[in-house]
C-alpha cells in the first residue's frame, strides 16, 4: 500500500493489482482525521477516498504532511 502525489493528481495503490488514479480536477479537499487515524480526501461531485493508518506506516506526522501536501498542491489553492 502506498500513496503518491504527482502532477497528474493522486495515485493510491490499494492492493497488488489495484491502482486508483484520481486527477486533480476530481480532488476537492483533504482532511487529516487524527481521531480515526486516516486522511479523508473529498471528491468533487460527492464521494470520499479514505486513506487509513497503514498507508502511512503508523506515522501521524506523515498523515498530516500528506493532507497538507494535497491541499497546497491542488490548483485551487
Amino acid at each position: 500500500r502506498f500513496v503518491a502525489v504527482g502532477p497528474a493528481g493522486l495515485a493510491v495503490q490499494r492492493g497488488r493489482r489495484r491502482l486508483q488514479r484520481i486527477p486533480w480536477v476530481r480532488i476537492d479537499r483533504a482532511r487529516c482525521n487524527l481521531f480515526r487515524k486516516r486522511v479523508d480526501v473529498s471528491l468533487v461531485g460527492g464521494g470520499v477516498v479514505r486513506l487509513g493508518f497503514p498507508y502511512f506506516h503508523g506515522d501521524l506526522v506523515e498523515m498530516d504532511r500528506c493532507a497538507r501536501a494535497l491541499n497546497s498542491a491542488h490548483p485551487g489553492g
